[in-house]
């Protein structure tokens, strides 16, 4: 009785705390709400140094979670679960705030879209386009609007990608932030180039650099600048973009706050100075863009170097600059796969502690609320921790399935660039025998000339034409030696890249093998977890699908049991394997008839003809048959 009245007082407790009112943390989230456009870092310090924000108000936790959200979001943070953000987008559609409430179904895209659920993020964004409209925050329809069409844009829906981009700028105007507007002009200089109508693409492109320019807004110049010079090339129109080199230099002389980073704006700069043919300005940016501690900086300095130096023909800058790039490129490549390693060991941590936390809040419902509410928990924590293993395991196989691409690719560029070599050592040799057959001409219009010095002066003029023909005959000569030279050239470049390509398949291959065992182990804790449970509890047939997770089990927990019985004999059927996987996990017959759905007789029948399939081992005997099953 005691105990009871002591529950209850803490219960009663525990609500008058929960219940109590925060004054100071309205304020707080209100400073974290106006620092997140200007200074996101600081707002997410802010937040995350509120203890126990599940204590709050039912409004102050909502907007809390809106807010830690959208802070971890422009701070770059890895998205790995909705459950946060969950709770804001409940409140806010309860309490009909069309404003809240758009924002936090955009970042519930948002954290699909990490999570590489394209479907259901694009979902939310149009959701919240939906609710937003209800309201006048043009710049957050803005912001899910462009979001929108980029992700049309990503998978080439041009019409789609054409209406958002312009829905996007429209809510920019609107919101009459410069920024946003010229991120919108370049956005639909995005969505022209897909259309591939450059004069339209690079109008759009042209507004959006002169408002970023006029603002001095480093990052929307270097969007727009960048994407710029694509539709340029694409277009034939280099001339265009020398008035906007000299803009850049003029940011990054003032500075400020928007100014970015220095060494990626040389690289910007250094790399439009190539485009346009000021090769000692290039040089001069580019070498200063290679003093970056930023992988992608370096590997685009460098590879535009290698681009530089092979226009100018000095190979060997251009050949030194090429293996500086494969190796950035191949450190980025690395660093990718093990950021992805990474985000997967992270997020099972994170599950980890999840199933950890839960383990604790069982145990202390099991001491409060007795035997019967304890047992109930603990099927609950079986079934969670299942759903866990379950998630857990689909993420690596789509990250298996994503590297198994990757690898494939990789093949085919391989081929390609063996074809190509091929075409080359070809080439080379056609070059040879046009080269000895020109050689030959040469020689033989050399002795026409050398007996026709001998001869009268009447022959003068044969002579100068005999001269001429030397001179073009020599002119040949030079231009296939270049053009071997070149193809020669070529080739060891291409060896050099099939020789990082192939390292690079070896180590895709070794990191899918470790992560197929891993993923083998994850599977035999789920299949262990869900199918055996109901096998012990239920005495019905399988169906085809959970007698195929069976023979992985058995596989898992008998040393590849089935694979070794189809080797030693490989005459055996489906339903043999069945008999002997029920039987190696020590069901009896009577169990086993359930599951095979015929008599217990049956089962002893087809258990005494398994003999015949197996020849008949020594001391068969009474039982003898799941004796040999429970030893082989």
């Amino acid at each position: 009785m005691n105990r009871n009245i002591y529950v209850i007082f803490l219960s009663l407790a525990f609500c008058l705390i929960a219940c109590r009112q925060h004054p100071h943390i309205q304020s707080l989230l209100q400073e974290a709400e106006t620092l997140m456009g200007s200074r996101p870092d600081s707002s997410l310090i802010l937040l995350e140094s509120i203890p126990s924000p599940e204590k709050l108000s039912e409004e102050d936790y909502a907007t809390w979670c809106l807010l830690i959200t959208q802070a971890r979001d422009k701070n770059y943070v890895e998205h790995t679960s909705d459950s946060v953000i969950g709770v804001a987008v409940r409140y806010f559609e309860k309490e009909n705030n069309p404003k809240y409430y758009a924002k936090a179904l955009y970042y519930q895209g948002r954290i699909y879209q990490d999570l590489g659920n394209v479907e259901k993020a694009t979902s939310f964004f149009i959701n919240s386009l939906d609710v937003g409209k209800r309201s006048s925050d043009y710049l957050q329809l803005f912001l899910t609007s462009s979001r929108l069409g980029t992700l049309y844009a990503r998978f080439n829906v041009q019409k789609k990608a054409m209406v958002a981009y312009h829905d996007a700028l429209q809510y920019a105007l609107a919101s009459q932030d410069s920024s946003s507007i010229s991120y919108g002009y370049s956005y639909m200089g995005r969505a022209y180039s897909l259309l591939e109508e450059w004069e339209q693409s690079l109008s759009f492109y042209e507004k959006a650099l002169f408002i970023s320019t006029q603002i001095k807004d480093l990052q929307a110049t270097e969007l727009a600048m960048n994407e710029y010079v694509a539709v340029c090339a694409n277009a034939d129109r280099f001339d265009k973009i020398a008035d906007y080199v000299d803009k850049l230099l003029e940011i990054k002389q003032d500075g400020g706050d928007k100014a970015g980073n220095l060494e990626r704006l040389y690289f910007t700069i250094g790399d439009l100075f190539r485009h346009i043919g000021r090769n000692d300005e290039s040089v001069l940016y580019l070498k200063k863009a290679l003093l970056s501690d930023n992988l992608y900086t370096l590997a685009g300095s460098c590879q535009s170097l290698y681009f530089l130096y092979e226009e100018l023909e000095q190979y060997e800058n251009a050949v030194r600059y090429n293996n500086k790039y494969w190796e950035y490129a191949d450190s980025i490549q690395k660093m990718e796969n093990n950021k992805a390693i990474m985000e997967i060991e992270t997020k099972y941590n994170h599950e980890k502690i999840q199933k950890e936390n839960l383990q604790l809040r069982l145990k202390n419902v099991w001491i409060a609320c007795g035997g019967t509410l304890g047992l109930l928990a603990a099927l609950g924590f079986v079934f969670t921790m299942v759903k866990i293993f379950r998630r857990r395991l689909k993420d690596k196989e789509k990250f298996i399935s994503d590297l198994e691409e990757q690898l494939e690719e990789l093949k085919e560029e391989s081929l390609f660039i063996l074809s190509k070599m091929e075409r080359n050592h070809s080439e080379v040799l056609d070059l040879s025998e046009q080269l000895e057959k020109i050689r030959q001409e040469y020689n033989k219009v050399k002795d026409e000339k050398e007996i026709l010095k001998q001869s009268d002066g009447d022959f003068r003029i044969k002579q100068e034409s005999l001269s001429q023909q030397l001179k073009e005959k020599a002119d040949k000569i030079t231009q296939i030696e270049k053009a071997q030279s070149m193809f020669i050239y070529e080739n060891k470049k291409l060896e050099k890249k099939n020789l990082d390509l192939k390292e690079m398949i070896g180590s895709l291959q070794k990191n899918i093998f470790v992560l197929i065992e891993k993923k083998n182990l994850d599977k035999h804790n789920v299949v262990s977890f869900a199918l055996l449970i109901k096998m012990r509890n239920e005495k019905k047939n399988l169906r085809d699908e959970e007698w195929k997770e069976l023979f992985i089990i058995v596989n898992l927990l008998h040393e590849n049991f089935v694979d070794r019985l189809l080797i030693s004999f490989p005459k055996l059927k489906n339903e043999d394997l069945k008999l002997c996987c029920l039987t190696k996990l020590q069901f009896t017959n009577e169990e086993i008839s359930s599951f095979l759905c015929i008599q217990e007789e049956s089962v002893i029948k087809r258990k005494q003809r398994f003999k015949s399939k197996i020849g008949d081992p020594e001391n068969w005997g009474k039982g003898g048959f799941d004796v040999y099953i429970a030893s082989f």
